[in-house]
């Protein structure tokens, strides 16, 4: 936050900080897919957060949305030190998890990161939120996640 007000301050926008801030906070939370985690959570199945962020709106997704106690734990670029979809950061994630790879799966909308995560030897899905959470269910379900 020091580096935002400073760098506004140098633009002569310091005035903006508090808009500048809540878009950065901007995060739209879909009902659904967390109500789709809690159940697969209820099964017994393990599940984190891999996102790429910087660490206030990781402290916000965690503190402020409750994160922490939605997930079983989170893997935040900006504390992992390598973001998606740099193989480091599933690497990273994978050594503090102890999993081996090949029994995780990892879902992003981005092929880019599936890739990845394929590449380092997770199964890897790639999921449109447009087709809703069903197909989320779906590619669950066919990865044998139950539990």
């Amino acid at each position: 936050m020091d580096e935002l007000t400073a760098t506004l301050q140098k633009l002569g926008l310091s005035e903006k900080a508090a808009d500048v801030l809540d878009v950065m906070l901007s995060i739209n939370v879909y009902d659904d897919h967390i109500a789709v985690f809690q159940e697969l959570r209820r099964r017994g199945v393990v599940c984190h957060v891999a996102s790429n962020q910087q660490a206030a709106r990781a402290q916000f997704m965690s503190e402020t949305l409750d994160y922490q106690s939605l997930f079983d734990g989170a893997f935040y670029s900006c504390f992992v030190g390598a973001a998606k979809p740099d193989e480091a950061f599933f690497r990273r994630a994978l050594a503090a998890l102890r999993y081996n790879a090949a029994s995780v799966l990892f879902i992003d909308d981005r092929e880019a990161n599936v890739a990845a995560a394929r590449a380092v030897g997770l199964k890897a899905a790639q999921f449109d939120g447009a087709n809703g959470v069903t197909n989320l269910m779906d590619r669950e379900h066919d990865r044998g996640a139950t539990g």
